[in-house]
C-alpha cells in the first residue's frame, strides 16, 4: 500500500475507532494508538475507563476485576456492531476480533484479523 493511501486509510480508521469506542463506552478515548498491516489491524487506547469507575477502582481495588468484566462484556456484546463498522470502512472480511483490557494501566486494544487480500484505496473510498 503507497504512503498515501495508508495515511488515508488510518485517518479514516481513527475517525471509525473514536466514534465506535465513544458510542459503546461514552467516552472518548484520550490516546489511540493503530498499526495496520496487509492481515491486521491492532488499536491500543489509553483513558479507557471513566472517572467513576476509576475511583471505584482506588477506593475498592477488589472491584477492577468486575469492572474487566463488565467492560468485555460490552465488547463481546456489540461484537458484530464493531465488526460491520470496520469491514464497512474497510471493504474485507475481519476474520477474527479480539478484544482485551489492562485495568491497571488504564489502556484497552482491539484487534482485527483480515481476509487474505490486500485493502485498496478505490475500496475504502
Amino acid at each position: 500500500m503507497e504512503p498515501a493511501e495508508m495515511a488515508y486509510l488510518k485517518h479514516v480508521l481513527l475517525a471509525e475507532v473514536k466514534k465506535t469506542i465513544k458510542d459503546l463506552y461514552g467516552k472518548g478515548a484520550e490516546k489511540i494508538e493503530m498499526k495496520i498491516s496487509d492481515y491486521f489491524i491492532f488499536i491500543e487506547w489509553s483513558g479507557y475507563l471513566r472517572m467513576s469507575e476509576l475511583n471505584l477502582i482506588r477506593k475498592q481495588s477488589d472491584q477492577a476485576k468486575l469492572i474487566s468484566n463488565y467492560r468485555k462484556a460490552i465488547s463481546e456484546g456489540s461484537r458484530d456492531i464493531i465488526i460491520q463498522r470496520f469491514e464497512n470502512v474497510l471493504k474485507r472480511k475481519v476474520t477474527n476480533f479480539i478484544f482485551e483490557c489492562d485495568i491497571p494501566n488504564n489502556t484497552a486494544v482491539f484487534l482485527f484479523l483480515l481476509e487474505e487480500k490486500k485493502c485498496k484505496l478505490e475500496q475504502v473510498m
